[in-house]
């Protein structure tokens, strides 16, 4: 586990060697950016701890959901993969 404050350039280097060297593995990160939620199978949003909405990405950010409210609020520009 490791905690990482980085800069954009930064963060899409480290998203592509996760994705090429651990992609057979398991990955659980925490994000508050969401440029590349995409790329996660799951997506899991906790609120004080509590779990609020557990679905993929595409499908709650498809609805009115509290993930969609976030990620319209921080819209950030989108990211090839």
């Amino acid at each position: 586990v490791f905690l990482v404050s980085v800069d954009w350039e930064t963060e899409a280097i480290i998203q592509d060697i996760i994705e090429k060297e651990f992609s057979q593995q398991t990955i659980i990160s925490v994000v508050h950016r969401y440029r590349f939620i995409h790329w996660f199978d799951w997506v899991i949003l906790l609120k004080h701890g509590e779990l609020v909405e557990c679905d993929k990405a595409e499908v709650l950010l498809q609805r009115d959901s509290d993930l969609q409210k976030l990620y319209l609020a921080f819209q950030e520009p989108p990211t090839s993969r």
